[in-house]
């Protein structure tokens, strides 16, 4: 396989992979604070309490999903690090 053909499918390949890991997360997070909303809803707490505790929960979500980010951002750089070294060696 050409050398060209290699840096454009691990570039592409990379990319996905980062972007579809910030996406599942976020869909994630969305999904588990709307799901603890609809929990807390049966427990009748007072209305300051519940959004004490969502506010909580959506905090530490937050917190996750910059994690996650930053992750995938580290393996975006990564990935384009290695193909811009796999297209310097083979252009010498």
């Amino acid at each position: 396989m050409k050398t060209g053909i290699k840096v454009f499918l691990l570039r592409l390949v990379t990319f996905i992979t980062a972007f579809s890991m910030v996406a599942f997360g976020f869909v994630a997070s969305f999904v588990i604070l709307i799901r603890s909303s609809e929990i807390l809803l049966e427990f009748h707490y007072t209305e300051h309490v519940f959004y004490g505790i969502l506010a909580a929960i959506g905090i530490t979500l937050i917190w996750l999903v910059s994690m996650l980010s930053d992750s995938a951002e580290w393996i975006m750089k990564g990935g384009f690090r290695k193909a811009a070294k796999l297209e310097g060696e083979n252009n010498e």
